[in-house]
């Protein structure tokens, strides 16, 4: 389990102190995050990522949508991910994201999955 060799960040911003990974495909866990220096040539091999660079914790999504939605509606939150807007959608008994030419599934759809 893990990210994955294909999980490799965008080059570091800030000074070397901020990696985007935008997305990854991992079972929710605590991870160490190792680094390689690529600035020669492009790290490929599992052994070249040697200098440890802390730990990311994966947690579980807190809405799949439509399975895992609040039952009630709590009121308008702000929406993080396409999943959380289309459950507070249906939570307030929208069409919401059921369909895919309406106005919520639009707005839900410029978050990311």
């Amino acid at each position: 389990p893990g990210f994955g060799i294909d999980s490799v960040s965008l080059p570091s911003s800030m000074g070397g102190r901020w990696y985007d990974f935008l997305r990854v495909n991992a079972t929710a866990d605590k991870y160490i995050i190792c680094w390689c220096q690529a600035s020669v040539r492009p790290c490929t091999e599992p052994d070249e990522f040697m200098v440890g660079m802390g730990t990311v914790e994966v947690l579980e999504p807190q809405f799949i949508y439509p399975s895992q939605c609040e039952s009630t509606f709590g009121g308008w939150r702000s929406w993080t991910t396409f999943d959380d807007c289309c459950c507070n959608f249906q939570e307030a008994g929208a069409v919401g994201c059921k369909d895919e030419t309406s106005v919520e599934y639009q707005t839900c759809r410029q978050f990311p999955s």
